[in-house]
């Protein structure tokens, strides 16, 4: 039996939401550009709709190069706002988060904290020289 591809906890005493998205191995070498994760609520003064987005590392500029094929399954985790938030809303969704990858045996260490205010810009990933991540030393071979 297969795990859920999406799943989500809440910690009442950290206050802390855990997210854990599963990714299908054979999406690391597609010539996808982009691979989004089903949506899930984050809760402010109401629940708020996000998503997580894998993207590859740019290889080239040229048609492919663009894709987990060409990248060899490294890229990037991004988090993103799929609801229209301004910053005139009562709660400002400002979310400070953390990334790791891994699988049901092995984990990274997270990487982060980065802080984000997504009523200013929609979609935010960690920091330029810490983003990246090589998804294939990730993948469970059982």
């Amino acid at each position: 039996r297969r795990a859920k591809v999406l799943q989500s906890a809440f910690s009442v005493a950290s206050c802390i939401y855990r997210v854990r998205w599963t990714v299908d191995a054979r999406k690391l070498v597609s010539m996808d550009r982009e691979h989004v994760s089903p949506a899930f609520d984050l809760s402010f003064a109401g629940p708020v709709k996000f998503k997580m987005v894998m993207r590859p590392k740019v290889m080239s500029d040229e048609k492919g190069g663009q894709s987990f094929k060409k990248a060899r399954g490294r890229g990037k985790i991004l988090l993103r706002c799929v609801e229209d938030v301004d910053s005139q809303s009562v709660a400002k969704p400002v979310v400070t988060f953390r990334i790791a990858v891994g699988n049901s045996h092995k984990q990274s260490l997270p990487r982060g904290p980065v802080r984000h205010d997504f009523s200013d810009k929609p979609i935010c990933g960690l920091l330029e020289d810490i983003q990246q991540w090589d998804f294939t030393k990730a993948v469970d071979k059982s």
